[in-house]
């Protein structure tokens, strides 16, 4: 279970990256 989250948590980081990739 504590592995699941920490992946969401990456995947919302990655998600943050990519949209801040866009805007620039």
């Amino acid at each position: 279970m504590d592995r699941l989250v920490e992946y969401l948590e990456i995947v919302n980081l990655q998600q943050l990256l990519l949209k801040a990739e866009c805007k620039v």
